[in-house]
């Protein structure tokens, strides 16, 4: 099997690399002209924070892409995982689905094992669940094994981001106007959870408090203490942070596998500067023994 992804799940390229995994291009459009997120540094989304008429909107892989991935991948191998980020955010999910269907019509690919699973997450939180199913892979699971690990990881994992600041999400129309207004007024940070393929806000912490507690008071919540679990942690700058918010979760889970990365660019275009997102993802070795890559 072979498991592929969209580039913006920010999965480090010597990980897809040595899982022979295959990634989709993802872009960022600024004032009409498309950047491939893969060749974008987060010093250039500063810059067009600052200079853009209208604000960098993230786009994701298309039908046509993933057409042109799929039908020379299916000579290698008949089994396809594509893990993609959250549908509600990115259009990724549904372009996979729509290229599964129409390169499946071919009636030499007919017999093709296509599975598309949509991670509910965004950035490294998809990308955790595309490398563990690769590495599956790998080490001889079979592709039925593979894509219900998938299924079990999305449901499983929990995200959350905190922002360093609601500058960015004023301006790209992510929070009502009136709840940024009131945020700010409060000197507050919503700590927010991907849940349903969104970001809810599940509470707040003051501006300047402590980032490292936010995120074991709500991890506690929603991730019972001790379990196996993989982490992610991104940062958009920040990595001092990020370091200490990983090791706070690594004391908290039995921790099998730890990625502390910078944001992915289509993140960053949402968050900026600061930012802090990190995902426990409960893995079962019981179910699918998994050594971490």
């Amino acid at each position: 099997m072979i498991v592929c992804s969209p580039s913006g799940l920010n999965i480090p390229p010597v990980l897809s690399l040595r899982l022979g995994m295959v990634m989709t291009p993802q872009r960022i459009s600024v004032d009409g002209v498309h950047h491939d997120v893969a060749d974008v540094r987060l010093e250039q989304i500063e810059e067009w924070f600052k200079t853009a008429k209208v604000f960098p909107n993230v786009l994701g892989s298309s039908a046509a892409e993933f057409i042109s991935l799929l039908t020379p991948l299916l000579k290698r191998d008949r089994d396809i995982l594509i893990v993609t980020g959250s549908r509600k955010i990115v259009s990724s999910y549904d372009a996979a689905i729509s290229a599964a269907r129409t390169v499946k019509d071919s009636p030499a690919l007919k017999n093709a094992y296509i599975r598309v699973v949509d991670s509910g997450l965004v950035d490294l939180g998809g990308g955790l669940i595309a490398i563990r199913c690769a590495a599956a892979a790998q080490q001889g699971a079979s592709a039925s094994a593979v894509f219900d690990e998938a299924h079990r990881l999305a449901a499983g994992a929990c995200q959350l981001l905190i922002p360093a600041t609601l500058e960015i999400a004023k301006r790209n129309g992510r929070m009502a106007a009136i709840k940024a207004m009131a945020a700010t007024f409060l000197n507050v940070l919503p700590v927010l959870r991907m849940v349903d393929g969104e970001a809810k806000s599940m509470g707040t912490m003051p501006v300047g408090g402590d980032v490292v507690a936010s995120f074991a008071e709500y991890f506690e919540k929603y991730v019972p203490l001790g379990k196996p679990a993989w982490i992610g942690v991104t940062h958009g700058n920040a990595l001092s942070r990020a370091e200490d918010v990983a090791k706070k979760l690594q004391s908290m889970y039995d921790v099998r596998h730890t990625i502390v990365r910078v944001s992915g660019a289509a993140l960053y275009a949402g968050s900026g500067r600061g930012c802090i997102g990190a995902t426990v993802m409960p893995v079962d070795d019981t179910k699918l023994e998994v050594t971490p890559p």
